[in-house]
């Protein structure tokens, strides 16, 4: 006879769980449900399996919450980029989205500052946006971001944009993170080429056409270029954590023969070649003491300013300038400064709408602008 659990504790913390597994998510990060919303709504009958003694486990686990589109298959290690002629067709799949453990383990991201918004998709359930297919019919849908790689020909997300070409809203931050996925497919933009600036048209053109266009409604204007320099930003985010990822108490030959997730041995061999270049080291010494002076985190996640801009100003019922953005940005939940830093610099330009030069520079750059 199995033992009964009574204890309410020891069930709630088991039901967390089940959801962190099935979603990515800890309900205690959730905005947008309540954990007790989600037990209602998706593990009732877990619940009341748990109270009869029975174990929760994978086995049991609720459907996926139902989105646009199919499912994505895993493509695993990615191939190396031949010609123009190999880019990807408009079928284009996503690229392999590394869980929490893969990506921490193979590209480190930064986690210098606490922040208010989590915008990761490990804290977010989805994205509540508007969904338009070939008739012009327009329909909210709840997508996150493989359902945008999956949805069917024809149907394309809804993004809006503020007065000077930004993407703002729930379609924006859904966009953001889709351009991000982009980024990170070294196949889509081999690391191969040093800058961004040196990166082929034929490349940019191809993606935005085939793979941004197929998914999003963006216009070939001001939202192309914002878009591409976006992609642009965070390839180079991504290619520059490839430092990191290099072994320097093994020889040349020893870390060709281990490339990170995502590379070919000749992109990797490429790129060691390009990190021990004396004038690029000297130069990524530079940008390494540069950074150290960026001493005022933000809470902002990764919401961008135009995002965290435009919910302040529904919220006001006013504009706000930027000053006033970067305040609330450096602000904790209970209304206190980041540090005494923040503070000091804050006070005298609360309420003036200006951000000088200096503070920019002293922020850690998270707070971006796409």
């Amino acid at each position: 006879m199995p033992t009964v659990i009574e204890d309410r504790s020891c069930r709630d913390e088991q039901i967390e769980n089940m959801i962190h597994d099935a979603f990515g998510y800890h309900p205690s990060n959730e905005r947008v449900d309540s954990v007790e919303e989600v037990k209602m709504k998706r593990l009732s009958k877990k619940a009341k399996s748990c109270v009869d003694g029975q174990p929760i486990g994978r086995t049991h686990l609720p459907p996926q919450s139902t989105s646009v589109g199919a499912s994505i298959p895993n493509l695993g290690t990615i191939n190396q980029l031949g010609d123009s002629s190999s880019l990807h067709s408009p079928q284009h799949d996503p690229p392999t989205l590394p869980t929490t453990e893969d990506d921490t383990s193979t590209l480190p991201t930064n986690h210098n500052a606490s922040t208010n918004d989590q915008e990761s998709p490990k804290y977010r359930k989805y994205w509540v946006v508007d969904v338009v297919d070939e008739q012009g019919l327009t329909k909210e849908t709840h997508l996150r971001v493989h359902d945008a790689w999956g949805l069917p020909p024809g149907q394309r997300v809804v993004v809006p944009w503020n007065n000077i070409g930004q993407p703002i809203g729930e379609g924006g931050g859904l966009l953001a993170i889709f351009l991000g996925t982009v980024a990170m497919d070294f196949t889509l933009f081999p690391i191969s080429y040093a800058m961004w600036t040196t990166m082929p048209n034929v490349y940019k053109n191809e993606v935005y056409k085939n793979t941004v266009q197929a998914k999003f409604v963006v216009d070939d204007g001001q939202h192309k270029r914002f878009i591409l320099q976006s992609i642009g930003k965070k390839w180079r985010a991504r290619r520059g954590k490839l430092y990191k990822m290099y072994d320097t108490s093994k020889t040349r030959e020893e870390n060709i023969a281990n490339p990170p997730l995502g590379l070919t041995r000749e992109q990797w061999a490429s790129f060691i070649d390009y990190r021990n270049d004396p004038k690029n080291q000297e130069k990524s010494k530079k940008n390494k003491e540069n950074r150290k002076k960026q001493n005022i985190p933000h809470t902002g996640g990764s919401k961008s300013i135009a995002r965290k801009r435009a919910e302040m100003e529904i919220e006001k019922g006013a504009p706000v300038s930027r000053g006033d953005v970067w305040t609330a940005t450096h602000k904790r939940r209970d209304g206190s400064f980041v540090n005494d830093e923040a503070r000091l610099i804050s006070v005298p330009d609360e309420g003036s709408g200006q951000l000088s030069p200096e503070v920019a520079s002293r922020s850690t750059p998270s707070l971006n602008n796409d």
